[in-house]
């Protein structure tokens, strides 16, 4: 079920849900560790961070100044990748302490999960077909950075 992360503690306290998809910088962050006692590490990554602009905005800018919004996203998504990083060792750490288990998973079962992901990948290549993004080449950087 979908739901803000911040319902998220009570409904697993509660018992409403039965596990969150989170990375570990947003167990720390919300406090989940105290009520998902497993984790599956599993390489999701499902916490985004964008920013945007109307593209009517961007169009205005000078050439001169389109750059400089074009650097700095390219400067700050490394930046941010790095704190990111950072803060899921901190949220391991985290859980660690709490005395929480980690569960990896075999080959096989990473293929399994792996396989199950591929459906999405064409609702979001049809989703943005249709909206005219470059959808297959967003989707393209995405795995070869994955790599």
């Amino acid at each position: 079920m979908a739901m803000p992360i911040s319902q998220a503690y009570e409904a697993l306290q509660r018992g409403v849900a039965d596990g969150n998809l989170g990375d570990f910088a947003s167990l720390l962050s919300f406090k989940l560790g105290d009520v998902v006692k497993s984790h599956v590490e599993y390489f999701f990554r499902n916490t985004t961070c964008w920013y945007g602009m109307n593209l009517n905005t961007y169009n205005s800018l000078t050439p001169a100044q389109q750059k400089i919004i074009t650097d700095l996203g390219e400067k700050y998504t490394t930046i941010l990748g790095q704190s990111r990083d950072a803060e899921n060792k901190k949220g391991r750490e985290y859980l660690i302490g709490l005395g929480n288990k980690f569960v990896k998973l075999q080959a096989e079962e990473e293929q399994k999960w792996a396989a199950a992901l591929l459906p999405l990948y064409d609702i979001y290549l049809k989703d943005s077909a249709a909206k005219g993004l470059p959808g297959k080449e967003a989707l393209d950087f995405v795995i070869a950075a994955l790599k």
